[in-house]
């Protein structure tokens, strides 16, 4: 795939749209008090904008319309992938302003779980197994697929915790799945991948903690961007005839959320929707007293190593690398989260 003059004019056009949709809902936030104002588990006092992911959201709707004008158009599958982003946002909307309960957040994920999965085509989703004439085996995919897509959406929204953190992470995994993507000879996916990656880009500079953040992505963004990353993990790394590299390459791109589900789990013993303050970033400032831009660098540093070695490991076809990264990565999780047992206060 090459970069021609209409991707550059596309890239400016979907970042500045993020920039620009992002101050906007600051101001409009602002103006009708659109704010949050801290709780018990939250890291910050000062009353914030909470919906800045209308503008990833907005960004990364016109990049992929951009795209599909100067391409074949916008294909069933991309379609079927928007649709079900759009309700995954407005789920996050509501959630946002008025609040919505656990069982309506995982309605709305199953339902655009599955809009996702039947109207992509064997082409664009994993496994061309999965479309055989098999009941067992389809039954099977769809089901694994849809907790996939479930878990990874809220798993993305729970690391929403410190500034910069899921936005940064965001953009960590799309170039990693963009890379694999690249590497396979999937353009489209390689395309759309950078566009989150420059939608995410755009609304950075307001959640960067200097001294603290101006806007957060709230439900509405956090969730999208958790529904895409999962989507397209899909889409990327089980592609017809790829390697163990490319299939076991989400579990280690997106090995954060994944230990922080699990210990979730495990730390709350069935009162899964029970909001606490035992994540690893969390942990993290408690045990060193380290700031959460301190805190929200290092985790996305680090995901980006592991990024880019499981990256090196698709582009060398070396399965065994891959094999080894996953113990590798979520051991180094569980150093950084028991390491946030020790209960010394630190100022936040």
């Amino acid at each position: 795939m090459s970069i021609d003059q209409d991707h550059i004019v596309i890239a400016a056009a979907t970042f500045a749209i993020s920039v620009g949709v992002c101050e906007l809902t600051r101001r409009v936030s602002h103006r009708y008090r659109l704010l949050d104002f801290g709780s018990d588990h939250s890291l910050h006092l000062t009353p914030t904008p909470v919906i800045g992911g209308i503008g990833v959201l907005t960004a990364f709707l016109g990049g992929t319309f951009l795209l599909a004008m100067v391409s074949d158009g916008l294909t069933a599958a991309n379609g079927g992938l928007l649709v079900a982003l759009l309700l995954v946002a407005a789920g996050g909307f509501v959630d946002d302003i008025r609040g919505l309960s656990p069982f309506q957040k995982i309605a709305v994920h199953t339902i655009a779980g599955a809009i996702f999965l039947f109207t992509n085509s064997p082409g664009t989703l994993p496994f061309s197994w999965a479309h055989s004439e098999s009941t067992v085996v389809t039954t099977v995919y769809m089901i694994g697929s849809l907790a996939w897509i479930i878990g990874m959406t809220n798993a993305l929204n729970l690391i929403d915790g410190v500034d910069s953190l899921a936005a940064g992470f965001t953009m960590t995994v799309a170039a990693g799945l963009g890379i694999a993507a690249l590497m396979g000879g999937e353009s489209s996916n390689a395309l759309l991948l950078g566009v989150l990656l420059i939608s995410v880009a755009g609304f950075l500079p307001f959640n960067l903690p200097a001294p603290r953040a101006r806007m957060f992505m709230g439900d509405t963004g956090a969730l999208s961007a958790g529904f895409l990353v999962a989507a397209f993990s899909l889409r990327v790394s089980f592609a017809e005839g790829v390697g163990l590299e490319r299939y076991l390459l989400p579990f280690i791109v997106l090995s954060l959320p994944i230990f922080d589900v699990l210990a979730a789990i495990h730390r709350r013993r069935g009162d899964w929707s029970q909001a606490d303050r035992e994540h690893i970033h969390h942990r993290l400032i408690r045990k060193f007293g380290w700031s959460p831009r301190r805190t929200a660098a290092t985790l996305v540093g680090t995901s980006a190593g592991m990024a880019a070695l499981a990256s090196l490991a698709v582009w060398l076809k070396l399965p065994w690398m891959t094999v080894a990264l996953i113990p590798a990565s979520f051991g180094t999780w569980w150093l950084f989260y028991t390491h946030g047992f020790a209960r010394r206060r630190v100022r936040l």
